[in-house]
């Protein structure tokens, strides 16, 4: 076992030195091919890596759950493993096991992702799995009720744990009615009226040739991948044309705050932002990395620095960027005990007028730089990592040069680039407040910046108003 381990360490090791270098990132040579039915094909070829990293992403997601069925496009990638072919729900997993593979699905706001991982040489077999999976799962009623109900219950049990809802809150707040604001997994109210015929509906409307590509990265032979792909997914339906997603711009974010009560926590969770750069605003992709490094992307960076380390009132701040397909969100994040509440949303609004009125330094500047040419090479280490980014830069259509040239790009950042990105992505003004904490303790607090609304966090849903919400 421990020879084994060690070579596949030196196997990862020798694929994650074909796209990293002293020089920059650079993607391995991928090769193409289309699928009879109009399925495109992305392959890497590495035979120094005795295993295959497979995706399928289909370009379905939680943006095409029906309103009010919140968890649909969910649900039904959950339902996928849960029987398919001839095998049943435990036949499935032990077929999986057998291979000793690693299968998942799960989905996001626009895609859902199928993915396996195991050894080259039972690819044939693990495609098999996949290809009863995408299109033969067997959709039992049984299995989707009681999945659909394991999942209302995971929602309700996530909410004992800040953490685990925060952005889920925070994004339903900035996005407000818009389809960004949806709760991917769904909510209490909207889970219970998905029934098995919506799930099949879902399954037959949307797993079609036309919205799938597939990317496999390892110990492959093209050729022979082609030939496996097109034997078990030729069959595959399609619409008949280009599948092209339209999304409306989201409207400008509330000025205000949602405060959502938490009786029974002893601290109080934040977040505070705004709308941020999507998959498509990549101009200033560098420097957005820099300054987000700067400002609150590091253990040492000014927001971690001002309230862990210096401060001691909480043991984490950062600043996160999401990226959608035609817009995104970016905010402040941390959490502190109820009673110094105050005190570090004022110290982390501090260092946001520190970054609008003072900027980055020559030396900031060239820390984060150094910083983020030691950590990128890691998102591109493993064979399922290198296959995951290039289903990405397919599915939002970006050209490889956005890795490829990374580096340069950000060797060539200023600082008035810097200054630029900071007043469009770093939002000073008009701050979207999000807090999940103790009501009775913070409301007066949380008035100071911005009109309150308040509501239960054991009501369903995820919304930024409920029924017996409160303003102030």
């Amino acid at each position: 076992m421990r020879v084994r381990t060690l070579a596949l360490s030196i196997a990862t090791l020798a694929l994650f030195c074909t796209v990293a270098s002293a020089d920059g990132l650079n993607l391995p040579t991928v090769e193409s091919a289309t699928l009879s039915n109009g399925i495109e094909v992305q392959m890497v070829q590495h035979p120094t890596v005795p295993m295959v990293a497979v995706e399928f992403w289909i370009s379905a997601g939680a943006l095409d759950d029906p309103a009010g069925m919140e968890g649909l496009a969910s649900l039904t990638a959950g339902a996928l493993r849960k029987g398919a072919g001839d095998r049943d729900a435990n036949g499935f997993a032990d077929a999986v096991d057998f291979l000793g593979a690693d299968f998942g699905a799960s989905v996001s706001l626009d895609r859902t992702r199928i993915r396996i991982n195991l050894l080259g040489r039972d690819l044939t077999k693990g495609l098999d799995l996949v290809a009863d999976a995408i299109l033969r799962p067997s959709l039992q009623e049984d299995e989707i009720l009681k999945l659909r109900d394991q999942m209302a219950e995971s929602v309700t049990s996530d909410k004992e744990n800040p953490r685990n809802v925060l952005s889920t809150y925070h994004r339903a707040h900035v996005f407000a009615d818009h389809a960004y604001g949806r709760p991917v997994d769904g909510s209490e109210a909207s889970l219970p009226t998905i029934n098995a015929t919506a799930v099949r509906d879902f399954h037959r409307d949307n797993f079609v040739a036309n919205r799938m590509q597939i990317t496999v990265v390892g110990d492959i032979e093209p050729d022979t991948v082609v030939e496996l792909l097109e034997s078990r997914f030729a069959a595959m339906q399609g619409s008949g044309e280009d599948f092209v997603r339209t999304v409306q711009d989201p409207p400008t974010p509330a000025a205000d705050v949602l405060l959502v009560n938490k009786a029974d926590t002893p601290q109080t969770w934040f977040r505070i932002g705004g709308l941020g750069p999507s998959w498509h605003d990549l101009d200033d992709f560098a420097a957005t990395r820099i300054v987000q490094t700067v400002f609150g992307g590091r253990f040492t960076s000014w927001l971690n620095t001002a309230l862990r380390i210096e401060a001691g009132l909480t043991y984490g701040a950062s600043y996160r960027i999401w990226r959608a397909g035609d817009s995104g969100e970016a905010s402040i994040s941390s959490f502190t005990a109820t009673a110094t509440t105050r005190e570090a949303i004022d110290l982390a609004l501090a260092q946001l007028t520190r970054l609008h009125e003072d900027g980055l330094s020559e030396a900031d500047l060239a820390s984060a730089k150094a910083y983020l040419r030691g950590q990128l090479p890691y998102d591109y280490e493993t064979a399922s990592a290198i296959a995951y980014r290039l289903a990405e830069l397919r599915h939002y259509g970006i050209d490889r040069t956005h890795v490829d040239q990374l580096f340069e790009q950000i060797d060539a950042v200023t600082l008035e680039d810097c200054r630029e990105v900071v007043e469009r992505w770093f939002k000073s003004g008009d701050l979207t407040v999000t807090v999940i904490g103790v009501a009775t303790e913070i409301t007066d607090t949380m008035a100071t910046y911005g009109k309150v609304t308040v509501r239960e966090n054991s009501d369903p849903g995820f919304s930024a108003t409920a029924e017996g919400g409160q303003s102030r």
